[in-house]
């Protein structure tokens, strides 16, 4: 069974959600193991006016919304699953939101 090749758009889409989903790891993680902000070098000060008295939960926000769900999604639409279509624009609604 010949392999379809897959469009440049779908190979650019399958880029950005690794890189997305790479670095919400990175900054979910950093964040949740320094809740202060200060390894990742983001200020305190921009948590004031929110809910948040510190990053861990800002953190687990960035790790599972825009790290975990972006691959999660590169994962279906590598594989040509179905539902790759639908999940992606819940990714690029997470992006917006």
């Amino acid at each position: 069974m010949a392999s379809k090749k897959r469009p440049l758009a779908v190979v650019v889409l399958l880029a950005l959600l690794a890189f997305q989903g790479l670095s919400g790891v990175y900054g979910g993680v950093g964040l949740i193991l320094d809740p202060t902000g200060v390894s990742l070098q983001i200020p305190q000060a921009w948590l004031e006016g929110t809910p948040f008295a510190d990053y861990s939960i800002p953190g687990w926000i960035l790790l599972v919304v825009l790290g975990l769900l972006p691959l999660f999604v590169f994962y279906l639409l590598l594989n040509r699953r179905p539902s790759c279509w639908f999940a992606t624009g819940l990714v690029g609604v997470a992006l917006v939101i």
